[in-house]
């Protein structure tokens, strides 16, 4: 039994004649849905949860960071400066500290694309937060100011935040993931630099950390997120692939040879495509795409590769082979899909023109790719 889901969901439909002598590709572009590599749940339902690690270590160095800040503020300014010149990277008002995200907070960025969150899944997402790491730095920059050029100091700042899914199908199968997202932003200050030496003191560093921490912290665990998200979908998810292209060949037709039979099977074609968007046109669209194949097998059968003036030689007979593995590839008959490439392969190992051809070497090389690819995942729906 073929799956329910509709394997196009086109937004949209291109038709572009290249100009050349003979052969010529209408170019098409669709969308179509690809199954997942692995099922997470026969239902096509999961449950989501997320924590962080660090929850009980802040809340202890935020009472420690409270009581330092009274010790500091009872302090004489010249203690403070003596301090800030001894140890200006820890001082007790230049401190910040990592948000603790509720579980809901960190799974609203997490989807699996055509699957349902459900608590009672039996599958689940766990996704659990590791402590940001913040790291900054200045750089010397030069700037005009009433017409003299002048050295100033700009701060640069890195937070990185490594997050862990366990990732749990209907079966009690368990997968872990980790990923680390990375933001990078530089504080829009100019600093003079130290009075001693070049650079930005440590105290003006932590006042940069402090300030830009927040939306660094956020868009940091956000990018971390999003790589997780993709995954999921990737591996998990019913994922809309957006603008597949692909070439449906053609001859053009001359006074010694005729191929409008070819060329009305390669339009019709084209238009047997866009029925694809909708599965209760299912039937309809593989009809056209049988009688499409109907004509090419039989032209193809006019294949002669010994006769140099043939009408169908080499190079039509491995287009035309083409437009069939595409054909089948649609009906997910992949067994007869991978047959046609088979024999495209078997004409182009004697035949050294159909290998120039760029565009026919490409797109063998892509439905090669793709027939193994959707094979392996509508395999896994049957499983």
């Amino acid at each position: 039994m073929k799956f329910k889901f509709s394997l196009f969901t086109a937004l949209s439909f291109a038709c572009l004649i290249v100009s050349g002598q003979n052969p010529k590709a209408l170019r098409s572009s669709f969308d179509f849905v690809q199954p997942p590599q692995s099922m997470l749940s026969k239902d096509f339902k999961y449950s989501s949860s997320g924590s962080v690690t660090y929850e009980e270590e802040i809340k202890i160095e935020k009472e420690e960071n409270d009581y330092a800040l009274e010790e500091w503020n009872s302090l004489k300014m010249n203690q403070k400066l003596k301090i800030k010149a001894v140890d200006g990277s820890n001082l007790p008002y230049n401190k910040y500290f990592p948000t603790i995200h509720s579980s809901a907070r960190l799974t609203s960025f997490v989807s699996i694309e055509g699957l349902d969150k459900s608590e009672s899944a039996n599958a689940s997402v766990n996704i659990i937060i590791n402590r940001p790491i913040c790291s900054s730095s200045s750089r010397k920059i030069r700037v005009v100011r009433d017409g003299n050029t002048i050295t100033r100091f700009r701060a640069d700042m890195t937070t990185s935040i490594s997050i862990e899914a366990i990732i749990t199908d209907d079966e009690g199968h368990i997968e872990n993931k980790n990923y680390t997202g990375v933001y990078n932003i530089t504080d829009p200050e100019e600093f003079a630099g130290k009075m001693l030496g070049g650079g930005i003191s440590s105290a003006a560093l932590g006042k940069v950390e402090k300030r830009n921490f927040q939306a660094s912290e956020k868009m940091a665990l956000e990018n971390a997120l999003k790589d997780l998200s993709k995954y999921l979908s990737m591996k998990y998810g019913f994922v809309t692939i957006n603008n597949y292209r692909t070439e449906i060949w053609t001859f053009r037709t001359t006074k010694k040879n005729n191929y409008d039979n070819i060329n009305s099977a390669s339009q019709s074609l084209v238009g047997a495509y866009r029925l694809g968007i909708d599965s209760d046109m299912r039937e309809q669209f593989e009809t056209k795409l049988i009688s499409a194949i109907d004509v090419w097998k039989e032209e193809y059968g006019n294949y002669a590769p010994n006769d140099k003036k043939a009408r169908i030689g080499s190079v039509q007979a491995g287009l035309l082979l083409l437009n069939i593995a595409e054909a089948y590839l649609w009906m997910q008959d992949f067994s007869k899909c991978s047959q046609a490439l088979g024999d495209f392969d078997s004409i182009l190992s004697m035949n050294k023109k159909l290998g120039r051809n760029m565009a026919a070497m490409n797109h063998f090389r892509r439905l090669e790719n793709i027939q193994r690819d959707l094979q392996s995942r509508y395999s896994t729906l049957k499983e």
